[in-house]
This record gives C-alpha cells, structure tokens and sequence, in this order.
C-alpha cells in the first residue's frame, strides 16, 4: 500500500543559511512571491514554501521565495485554517469522535430544569430523602 500523507505530520522546516537566503532574495529581484511588491530590505523578507509543507511540498530552494512578514503570516494562516477543515472532515469519514463537553439542560446532561424552576435528576440513581 502507497504511503498516505498523514494529516497530523508535517515534514520539518530546515532552515536557510544567510548566504542562501540573499540568493534567494536576489534571485526573486527583491519582490514578495504572494503578493509581487517590493520588498524594502533582505532582512525584512521572510522564507516562504510556495508548496506547504504539509501539502508535500520539500525544503528544496526551488520550493521557497521570499515574502513580506503580513503576507507569509496571512498565507500561513489561511493554510492552517484550510488544513484543520481537512483534519476534521478525515476524522469525521474515519469516524473518530472529538470528545465534547455536555451542555447543561441539554438532553444528554443528567440534570433538568422543569417549567416552575426546579431542577430535577433525569436519570441516574435517586437519592432518598429518608
């Protein structure tokens, strides 16, 4: 059976040296790969996948560009919130269940509230009074 990208693992980030992020730069002509804009100075660029890592993207320097800190921080959530949807929807298929804290005067909790106030036990052992 192939290997299936696992929805919990992610390839670590390796991380560039700072001769490899100038080539980088460089080589992007100092411009932001989410947006296009001029970036004003190599240190305000950030190292950016343009692949996920997640989505099976690699760590190669032809996977990276170059991007301003609110453009790789809204690309980055984005990601997320697209990888939590798939997460919860192969959970959901799979049929795991997340445990979920009991409303209470909800169906499912064992104490109910009646129309005058009181709140009685709706199952469960009774106590006596005697």
């Amino acid at each position: 059976m192939a290997d299936l990208p696992s929805p919990y693992s992610v390839t670590p980030r390796k991380p560039l040296t700072d001769r490899q992020r100038l080539e980088l730069f460089l080589s992007e002509k100092g411009r932001c790969c989410i947006c296009g804009l001029p970036i004003r100075a190599a240190s305000e660029a950030w190292d950016e996948h343009i692949l996920p890592l997640a989505d099976n993207g690699s760590n190669e320097i032809v996977n990276r560009g170059v991007a301003h800190e609110k453009c790789a921080r809204s690309k980055s959530a984005k990601e997320a919130k697209e990888r939590a949807h798939l997460r919860r929807a192969a959970e959901k298929h799979f049929g795991a269940k997340r445990p979920k804290k009991i409303m209470p005067g909800s169906r499912r909790h064992h104490l109910k509230k009646k129309l005058d106030g009181s709140v009685v036990r709706r199952w469960g052992p009774e106590e006596d009074d005697g």
